[in-house]
């Protein structure tokens, strides 16, 4: 690759829709070097889709096979009861957070271990 395609497309793959055209527009003349750099940028973009896609399904997968159960330990935390599920399955949400550690404040140190 030569250089001056290189550093262009170092640039322009960080940027996004009308941010990446205007930057193309106003640095890249040379309409083959445009079409040159236009594939490569399509063929990065398509890549990462195809990795996130590929994370995301083995990482929902994953999630899916987590259960936690009442009397449950997780690390020093212990499940007292599930309160609904959201957008992770079986994974506490923000507020879930917010419950369990406002349920520790009142507990006494035994209780928490």
């Amino acid at each position: 690759m030569n250089r001056d395609l290189e550093k262009l497309f170092d640039q322009a793959a960080d940027l996004t829709g009308p941010d990446r055209q205007k930057f193309l527009a106003e640095n890249c003349s040379d309409p083959a070097l445009r079409r040159e750099l236009d594939l490569l940028l399509a063929h990065d973009d398509g890549a990462e889709t195809f990795l996130q896609r590929a994370i995301s399904d083995e990482a929902s997968s994953a999630l899916q096979s987590l259960v936690f159960a009442p009397g449950q330990r997780i690390g020093h935390y212990r499940v007292l009861s599930i309160i609904g599920r959201g957008g992770m399955p079986g994974l506490p949400g923000r507020a879930g957070r917010r419950k369990v550690r406002a349920a520790r404040r009142h507990q006494s140190p035994a209780e928490r271990a």
